[in-house]
């Protein structure tokens, strides 16, 4: 099985690929992008490289990021991309589920995983970043 971090954005829970992970921030500054798609919400430097972050509070219509929050950053095509989450830890053990639950971003949601009596799915960041 892929081993898989888990995120949280407020009640919503996540899956991506560990391989996929470059870099977890618990400090960072978000810098505006002028005249980017409400869902681009800046970039942040780090190590010497630069992320687009996405912002994936928009596209779930919750709260903003607090100052508590995390910063994963992920690659995707040779680039740099974050999301803010609210916690960020290894899932395991997982075990596969099926749900008929809907979701609002069911469009960008692959497989299905019991993790501690809850239902968690990992988020496909290819169709995600594309859509934007």
């Amino acid at each position: 099985m892929t081993p898989y971090f888990l995120f949280q954005i407020e009640s919503h829970s996540f899956l991506i690929e560990t391989h996929r992970l470059v870099e977890i921030l618990q400090t960072y500054e978000i810098y505006d992008i002028p005249r980017s798609p409400k869902h681009i919400l800046g970039f942040t430097a780090f190590r010497g490289s630069i992320a687009v972050l996405i912002n994936l509070q928009s596209l779930l219509k919750v709260s903003p990021p607090t100052p508590k929050s995390r910063l994963i950053i992920f690659e995707y095509e040779h680039h740099n991309v974050g999301i803010i989450v609210d916690f960020v830890d290894m899932a395991h053990p997982l075990v596969s589920a099926s749900t008929d639950l809907k979701h609002p971003l069911q469009t960008f949601l692959r497989q299905s995983y019991l993790h501690n009596d809850q239902i968690v799915r990992v988020l496909d960041l290819d169709a995600l970043i594309k859509a934007l």
